[in-house]
């Protein structure tokens, strides 16, 4: 019989469109349930070359303002999990399998106006056989956390967002405030042009940004791109662009000069 040594460690994800780390893809990452839709389905393909399991379960996180989330034990107006239906509930993947999940909502018909978020836990299990008969051997499995927001949307409006402040040190800081109770999501960009050039180029970006429903506050940190740089006077343009159902739309724009 396999003896196996299990580490543990959790990667939490909020991004948008596909995602892959070490061993697992996963696609999309966010799932946001509008008016009309009442199913959606997330694609799971096992992208190592050993068999791999997970149970699926829901969390509740709570949004910081400086980026990610921290766990939260109690209820909360915004839950999401009592309304919503996953199966499977747990999977075990052979190198190369692709897995279907599928998530039924079920609104209740005295639903408040809001928007409702919990979090889908994927926990990774330790595996006890590869599939191959492979005895007699010691083997290391680097086993990740994945926790996706999945997300309703129940007779509300698009968020307003503001470029409260900007400051620019070895990355660029975007200070933003929200009223309305959506969440807004997408790319914050800065665009530099120095005094006495013509055209502004692209220096620092966020990708996949998001103001949660519960957040009248948050801070954007932008990184630098390669080679770029903000060390002469001139001005910096911030841009926050929407994506998914907001693609296209400008949330916020705001320029600064700098001397």
């Amino acid at each position: 019989m396999m003896k196996y040594i299990v580490f543990l460690f959790s990667v939490f994800v909020s991004v948008f469109s596909t995602f892959s780390y070490a061993n697992l893809l996963i696609s999309p990452t966010r799932v946001v349930f509008d008016e009309r839709t009442r199913t959606a389905e997330i694609v799971v393909l096992n992208n190592s070359s050993v068999y791999q399991s997970y149970r699926l379960s829901w969390e509740e996180k709570q949004a910081l303002p400086s980026g990610g989330y921290k766990l939260i034990q109690e209820e909360n107006a915004i839950n999401l999990s009592s309304m919503a239906r996953v199966s499977p509930s747990q999977m075990r993947l052979a190198p190369g399998q692709r897995q279907v999940v599928k998530i039924a909502l079920r609104k209740p018909r005295a639903l408040g106006a809001g928007e409702y978020r919990s979090h889908l836990l994927f926990q990774a299990l330790p595996n006890g056989d590869d599939g191959n008969g492979n005895q007699g051997t010691i083997k290391l499995d680097i086993a990740l956390n994945y926790s996706l927001p999945i997300m309703a949307r129940h007779k509300i409006e698009t968020p307003n967002i503001t470029i409260t402040t900007v400051d620019v040190t070895d990355k660029v800081t975007v200070g933003l405030s929200k009223t309305g109770v959506a969440s807004a999501f997408g790319t914050i960009e800065a665009f530099f042009k120095p005094q006495g050039v013509a055209s502004a180029k692209r220096v620092a970006i966020t990708a996949d940004y998001t103001v949660h429903t519960e957040l009248e506050r948050a801070q954007a940190q932008l990184t630098l791109l390669p080679r770029a740089r903000i060390n002469a006077p001139g001005t910096l343009e911030i841009r926050f662009t929407g994506s998914g159902e907001y693609k296209r739309h400008v949330f916020a724009e705001k320029t600064v000069i700098l001397k």
